[in-house]
């Protein structure tokens, strides 16, 4: 009974170290950029069609399909 105490004692303290590691850690933020050599109209385009979405967010799922990009790994 001992040793079963002992084992959920170090449990709760492994737990609540990795959710004290929410107030530790800061958020991350990423961020890109990209320089697109075409005219504005026709970026503008290309991102408005609905079916070339997986073409720039690879990890999208296509409307009526249930499998993911190729681009997607």
């Amino acid at each position: 009974m001992k040793t079963i105490k002992i084992i959920l004692i170090i449990i709760s303290v492994l737990f609540l170290a990795f959710l004290a590691t929410g107030l530790i850690v800061k958020e991350t933020k990423y961020s890109a950029k990209v320089e697109i050599d075409k005219p504005i109209t026709e970026v503008f385009n290309n991102f408005s069609k609905i079916d070339s979405i997986k073409n720039w967010i690879p990890s999208t799922i296509c409307r009526g399909c249930k499998k993911q990009s190729r681009n997607y790994r």
